[in-house]
C-alpha cells in the first residue's frame, strides 16, 4: 500500500516541470511520513489486539489444566507457552511491515515472550487460580476410584484353639488376624480347655468356622 501510494503520486506529478522538483520532493517526503504514521498506528492496534487475544487464550488453557488436575506440571506450562508463542508468531508474520523500519519480528516475539511470562506468573498466583487449584485437589483426593461392576467373593476363616496348658482354666487369651481384600483369617487362643462348654463337655482343641464375603458393585 505504501509503494502503490507513492507510485500514484509520482505518476500524478510526472508532467510537472523540473523547476518544481524541490517542492515535489518535499511533498513526497511529507506524504511518505504521513502514510508511515497511519500504517504504524494501524500496526500498533493490530499488535495490541493480537497480544491480548493470545494471552487470553493462554490463560484460558491454564485455567482448564488447573480445573482438571490442580497445580499444573512444568511440562504442561511449557507446552502451553510454546503453543501461545507459535500462534502469536504466525499472525505477527502477516502484520509486520518491513518498510516501517520499526521493531523486527524477532524483537517483537522476544518482547511477547517476556510479557507472557509476567502475565502467566501473576495469573497463577492470583487468588481465583489458587482457589481453583485447591478445589481440584480436593476433588481428586476426596473422590475414590469407583470399583468395576460385578460381584467379588472372598473366604473368611475364624478359628479357636482351646488349650489345656497352664491349668486349662482360661488365665491366658489372645487373638491374631490377617486380612487381604475380601479374604481374612482370625484365630483365638485360650488356655481354657478344661472348662466345660454349654453341653457339659470339654471343648475340642481346634474349632474352625468358614464364611464367605461378598462385594457387589453396580
Amino acid at each position: 500500500m505504501l509503494n502503490a501510494s507513492l507510485d500514484s503520486f509520482d505518476v500524478g506529478v510526472a508532467d510537472c516541470s523540473a523547476a518544481c522538483a524541490a517542492m515535489l520532493t518535499q511533498r513526497r517526503t511529507r506524504l511518505l511520513k504521513a502514510l508511515q504514521t497511519d500504517v504504524q498506528e494501524l500496526f500498533n492496534k493490530q499488535h495490541r489486539l493480537l497480544t491480548l487475544s493470545t494471552i487470553g487464550k493462554y490463560k484460558a488453557s491454564l485455567l482448564k489444566v488447573v480445573s482438571r488436575a490442580g497445580q499444573p506440571q512444568q511440562w504442561q506450562q511449557d507446552s502451553l507457552r510454546r503453543n501461545a508463542e507459535k500462534q502469536f508468531d504466525a499472525v505477527l508474520s502477516t502484520l509486520v511491515v518491513p518498510a516501517l523500519a520499526g521493531p523486527t519480528r524477532t524483537q517483537l516475539n522476544s518482547a511477547f515472550g517476556a510479557q507472557l511470562t509476567e502475565q502467566g506468573t501473576k495469573f497463577m498466583e492470583s487468588p481465583p487460580m489458587q482457589l481453583q487449584s485447591m478445589n481440584a485437589m480436593r476433588r481428586r483426593v476426596g473422590k475414590g476410584q469407583k470399583p468395576p461392576r460385578g460381584v467379588r467373593a472372598g473366604l473368611g476363616l475364624v478359628g479357636a484353639v482351646r488349650s489345656k496348658a497352664g491349668g486349662g482354666q482360661g488365665n491366658l487369651q489372645t487373638f491374631a488376624g490377617y486380612t487381604s481384600g475380601l479374604n481374612s483369617a482370625h484365630v483365638m487362643f485360650s488356655n481354657d480347655g478344661l472348662i466345660p462348654d454349654s453341653t457339659g463337655s470339654e471343648p475340642p482343641l481346634f474349632r474352625w468356622q468358614p464364611k464367605m464375603n461378598f462385594d457387589i458393585a453396580y
